[in-house]
């Protein structure tokens, strides 16, 4: 799986719908948005280990958005839900 993203946040470039992701995070974020296909914005908390796991939902087509940091510092990434390979 290939990463994307940069300083303070990455994560695959794909996710395969039913699956679970992983998003990394810098050192100095306690939280990050999550945003599913069809739901709203939710804040979740980041572990020590600064790994977040993501359920995936089944919607291949849709994209996942996860935003870290406001203003200047802010960090996002788009991540597009893909069908399960046959």
């Amino acid at each position: 799986m290939i990463a994307q993203g940069g300083e303070g946040l990455s994560g695959p470039t794909t996710a395969e719908a039913g699956g679970t992701i992983e998003v990394s995070v810098g050192p100095y974020h306690r939280s990050l948005e999550l945003e599913l296909p069809g739901g709203s914005p939710t804040k979740l908390p980041i572990p020590p280990n600064k790994t977040v796991t993501i359920p995936v939902p089944s919607l291949p087509g849709e994209v996942i958005r996860v935003t870290i940091g406001k203003g200047l510092t802010k960090r996002e990434i788009f991540i597009p839900i893909v069908a399960p390979a046959p």
